[in-house]
């Protein structure tokens, strides 16, 4: 549950996007291909570049074997447990994890 008991929400900004998207499932797939649940129209984000998935109340972001990889907060990772404020960046776009 987020804040005031909403839904947690993925904030993404890039080359042509800026977009909300909410964490409505336990697991979520980000990247550039249409069949992900969360698509992101960007050439340097990979196919299939990164995997969201609620761990035990926890969100964690786990790179997808991406070409650029993930990074957050200026550290590039595997897998991440995420935090309220969070900044996440694949290839060109930036996201803001927020609970």
């Amino acid at each position: 549950m987020g804040v005031g008991g909403g839904t947690p929400t993925l904030s993404v900004t890039g080359e042509g996007i800026s977009k909300t998207f909410e964490l409505h499932k336990p697991t979520m797939t980000i990247g550039r291909k249409e069949d992900n649940d969360i698509v992101i129209p960007v050439q340097s984000v990979s196919g299939k570049h990164a995997i969201l998935t609620n761990e035990g109340g926890n969100w964690f972001i786990t790179d997808n074997g991406s070409t650029n990889g993930v990074i957050v907060n200026g550290n590039k990772v595997d897998k991440h447990i995420l935090k309220q404020g969070d900044k996440i960046q694949l290839g060109g776009a930036l996201m803001t994890f927020n609970l």
